[in-house]
């Protein structure tokens, strides 16, 4: 190891699971078996839960009722230059997810991303399309009943922005392909 910024480097590879050589340096060696760097991974990714939990609470609720809240996470903590700063991370964590694989959650974060950016004075204007009635999923959610299916004959376009009272309004629109 050459310097202090090294390993520091080395500590957060090993946090956050990225593949380091640790063969010629006994010390990270030790350090990459030890129980208690499992532990501060835990304890960094219950923090990064929290925080998820707090700014991005409708994302979060469909990735647990999905699942995959935990798993999400973790990946989100290991493979991303997380910022410290809470609402940054949420920001970063909410557009990571914009572009899931899963319709439904890429359209969920999207929306809650740009209800945080409008309400923090973005002037832009945005529109999430959703496969099935966003109302019926917001209800689903905050009741914990089944989320609603893909409505194959429709799409949802919600407008977010600042010139819109009360600042959402959805229209639904007949889909081509149906």
């Amino acid at each position: 190891m050459t310097g202090l910024a090294e390993y520091q480097r080395s500590i957060r590879d090993l946090l956050k699971k990225r593949a380091i050589s640790t063969a010629h340096d006994p010390h990270l060696s030790e350090i990459a078996q030890s129980r208690e760097l499992s532990l501060l991974r835990d304890i960094a990714v219950w923090w990064r839960e929290m925080a998820v939990n707090e700014n991005c609470a409708w994302t979060a609720g469909l990735l647990r009722k999905c699942g995959i809240f935990h798993q999400t996470v973790e990946s989100f903590y290991c493979s991303e230059n997380v910022s410290s700063y809470v609402e940054r991370a949420s920001e970063q964590f909410l557009a990571l997810l914009s572009g899931h694989g899963d319709p439904l959650i890429a359209s969920l974060a999207q929306f809650e991303l740009a209800v945080f950016r409008v309400r923090q004075g973005d002037p832009q204007e945005y529109c999430i399309v959703w496969d099935r009635n966003p109302d019926d999923l917001f209800a689903s959610l905050k009741s914990g009943g089944d989320l609603p299916p893909p409505e194959a004959e429709w799409r949802y376009h919600t407008r977010v922005s600042r010139q819109i009272p009360d600042l959402v309004c959805c229209d639904r629109v007949r889909h081509a392909d149906a």
